[in-house]
């Protein structure tokens, strides 16, 4: 099995598919599928971009979507026309495409689950689909497979490529379990108090932790100096909430919606029930950078003194050149950590990994 990558910017859609395809020259015989991902700047021409990748390299099935960035090849773009790709030579039993329109089904119905169960899935999904989640649940339960990817991020339309273009939904590939994956996944917040308990809540607003007003714990952990103006905390401080069950203590972020001081209430981006554990944590860049190489090790610790074969690499839209000083700071990471293999990557809305849907992260799949 083979897999090659390319990633290309130009001044439109036209100069950065030809780079595209001038890279990946001679190095696509024999590949059915492959991954697309284009900055938003590129979302009203990802037809045509397709149409070229398929008459121009010969391999006709695609998945992908559109994010504030791409990366690949220790690099990365943003707000710019670019595209970052990856094929590979997968027999057509190895993969199935899936899109909101009732591919799923179809696996059962053909039998392709029973055959190659538990699948590796890569997900899309459209961040302003109201049942994106149960969608993502279902999925991976249906199938029993482990699911990667991330969201659309767009400053205009959704699109989102399943062998067609589609919007709305979840969509994506899954992939023959025959193709051994490994995963991590790198957190771009660090906790700033203990993890507390949610003794009072409605929905997705905390009223008590730990017995006491949400919003005096809050100012508590955060400390003096940023309680005196909480307007200054929008975008810095988040919640988390821990995994259960996880043993490298991983926990999913959610933001802050909305305080009440009168009442001490803090409203959040998920809903809770009385008996969860939360903490507070802040965006950190230096904790980010430490927690990214944290990550690389784990991953190439579980290698055995293989080297990978490609990689996948969804990362938020608030990391970056929105939290590292060097934009390029984690494509570079991971090309210094497993050399020059092909991968390919984008920067979304959400980040999933192990079927939950994350925040503020970075989810590496290295492919055997």
């Amino acid at each position: 099995m083979s897999f090659a990558a390319a990633i290309s910017a130009g001044t439109n859609w036209q100069t950065a598919t030809a780079g595209i395809v001038e890279q990946l020259a001679g190095r696509t015989d024999g590949h059915r599928m492959g991954f697309v991902y284009a900055t938003d700047a590129l979302t009203e021409m990802l037809d045509p971009v397709l149409d070229m990748l398929k008459q121009e390299t010969g391999v006709m099935d695609w998945t992908g979507t559109t994010g504030y960035g791409v990366c690949g090849g220790g690099e990365s773009h943003f707000d710019r026309p670019a595209l970052s790709v990856m094929t590979c030579d997968l027999d057509a039993s190895d993969y199935q495409l899936f899109s909101p329109s009732g591919e799923l089904a179809a696996l059962e119905a053909g039998g392709w689950k029973e055959s190659f169960a538990p699948p590796l899935i890569i997900a899309h999904g459209d961040p302003g689909s109201e049942n994106l989640l149960q969608a993502m649940t279902c999925t991976a339960t249906t199938t029993g497979g482990f699911m990667i990817g991330g969201l659309t991020a767009s400053r205009g339309r959704s699109r989102q490529i399943a062998g067609r273009m589609i919007s709305g939904g979840l969509s994506g590939v899954m992939l023959s379990p025959e193709l051994e994956a490994i995963s991590g996944l790198s957190q771009g917040c660090t906790p700033v108090g203990p993890v507390h308990n949610i003794t009072e809540s409605v929905e997705h607003i905390l009223v008590t932790l730990d017995d006491r007003p949400a919003l005096d714990v809050m100012k508590e952990d955060i400390g003096e100096l940023l309680s005196r103006d909480l307007q200054q905390i929008g975008g810095l401080i988040h919640v988390a909430l821990p995994i259960a069950g996880s043993d490298t203590g991983e926990y999913v972020v959610r933001s802050l919606v909305a305080l009440d001081p009168e009442r001490a209430l803090i409203a959040i981006g998920d809903q809770v029930e009385d008996g969860d554990r939360m903490m507070f944590v802040r965006r950190d860049p230096v904790g980010a950078e430490q927690d990214m190489q944290r990550m690389l090790e784990d991953v190439a610790g579980r290698l055995d003194g293989r080297q990978p074969r490609g990689a996948l690499y969804y990362s938020c839209v608030a990391r970056g050149p929105g939290l590292f000083a060097d934009p390029d700071f984690e494509a570079k990471a991971i090309r210094e950590q497993f050399g020059d293999i092909p991968f390919t990557g984008f920067f979304g809305n959400g980040e999933i990994s192990n079927n939950r849907l994350y925040s503020y992260t970075g989810v590496l799949t290295l492919l055997m």
